[in-house]
């Protein structure tokens, strides 16, 4: 438990604050694909001998890097790119698992096995999030400005396109550090779900980022105390206490304008 609770933290903190910028450039389809992306290292990882979060952080940073050379062509849109190239990777690592017939069941790794979150996996879990939270304290002037306005970011001497690629390679580091605690299907929830709940609470780049973490943070420690005592998978609950909030948040940030239009009765 002491394993999960470091692991979720570190990883949902660093998720939650990258949230910001994807979910601000809509990229909400690229977390998700890269999430996927992470199998065929993974599956290589495990026939050669490395360590599995290795083999995760090699297949999404290389997976990046071919997008971006791909994308120069500008006959496919992005997401249609993005689409065929994740898929077609998450799919050669289903095929590697099942052909290789590993020794090893890694269906953890596609739903997340919290409390198997060992101490070498926590190294590199912190220490991802570390480096994740350094790169974006570094950049976040060069990518806020480019996402904003990408002329006035050239004209200042910043370079838009080091930003994205920056951005890219941070986002798969962060996804790296959340597939061993939540798994490949659920870490799009942490990187997604607590950057849309805070941007229906405040308005602000660093308001968001602050109320992201924030409720990640909070939301996965209830989550986790909830799994514990219902005995449901830690995983799971913990994305379900994230959609829960989001849910009633919005359903808050509805209600809040229509009680205020509403017209007094006088006495």
């Amino acid at each position: 438990m002491q394993h999960l609770t470091i692991a979720i933290l570190f990883a949902g903190a660093a998720c939650a604050w990258i949230g910001v910028h994807v979910t601000l450039r809509k990229m909400s389809f690229f977390g998700d694909a890269l999430a996927h992306a992470t199998l065929p290292g993974i599956v290589l990882a495990h026939v050669m001998g490395f360590h599995l979060l290795l083999g995760a952080l090699a297949s999404s940073i290389a997976a990046v890097f071919g997008v971006g050379w791909a994308a120069r062509s500008h006959k496919t849109s992005n997401d249609s790119l993005i689409g065929v190239t994740y898929t077609g990777l998450f799919a050669i690592g289903v095929i590697g698992m099942y052909k290789l017939k590993l020794e090893q069941d890694l269906t953890h790794i596609l739903v997340g096995n919290p409390l198997g979150v060992a101490p070498e996996d926590l190294v590199i879990i912190i220490s991802c999030a570390l480096i994740v939270g350094l790169g974006l304290l570094i950049g976040h002037r060069m990518m806020t400005t480019s996402m904003i306005d990408r002329q006035h970011a050239v004209s200042i001497g910043l370079n838009p396109t080091l930003a994205h690629m920056m951005l890219l390679v941070l986002t798969a580091m962060t996804v790296v550090t959340a597939v061993s605690a939540v798994g490949v299907v659920l870490t799009v929830a942490l990187l997604i779900t607590p950057a849309a709940t805070a941007r229906l609470c405040c308005r602000g780049m660093r308001n968001m980022i602050v109320w992201s973490i924030t409720i990640c943070s909070v939301m996965s420690l209830i989550g986790i105390v909830i799994s514990w005592h219902a005995e449901w998978p830690t995983a799971s609950t913990v994305v379900l206490a994230l959609s829960a909030f989001y849910a009633i948040v919005r359903v808050a940030s509805s209600l809040i304008p229509l009680i205020r239009r509403r017209p007094r009765t006088s006495h």
